[in-house]
């Protein structure tokens, strides 16, 4: 996990454009500096990152999220952050399991393109999959 968390940061550092950062940030009226890495550039990293770093099991998965998403100094860590979590290799660990990950997400980012991107493509396919389980609490 720790191997994956540090190969994606270097990754994005070595892929920034601090030309684009600027104009990135100002465009998402953000607080926390972008490395001015745009989306193609990312999803080519992430994809071949995400191969040569396969995560064990459920617990790796949620910790370096976590760790990606909390110890982050710039948005696109971040947005790796939510790449990472709906990884297609790690669909089977999909469950209303994560959905205290995906409210942190969401409550701490607070933002259009974090809370977009989770409640549409996490949450709402876990809402779905597990209407039961998931309707009371997105109710509360």
């Amino acid at each position: 996990m720790d191997k994956l968390v540090q190969a994606l940061r270097t990754g994005l550092a070595e892929v920034a454009d601090p030309a684009k950062a600027p104009e990135m940030r100002r465009y998402m009226k953000s607080e926390m500096p972008y490395r001015g890495v745009p989306k193609p550039v990312r999803a080519k990293l992430t994809r071949r990152l995400f191969a040569e770093y396969p995560l064990a099991d459920r617990a790796s998965l949620l910790s370096a999220v976590r760790k990606l998403w909390r110890e982050a100094a710039f948005r696109e860590e971040r947005y790796v952050a939510i790449d990472l979590s709906g990884y297609r290799a790690y669909a089977k660990w999909q469950s209303s399991a994560l959905l205290p990950l995906y409210e942190e997400l969401i409550v701490t980012g607070a933002w259009w393109d974090y809370v977009d991107e989770v409640a549409i493509r996490r949450v709402g396919p876990l809402l779905r999959a597990e209407p039961r389980v998931l309707a009371p609490i997105m109710r509360r």
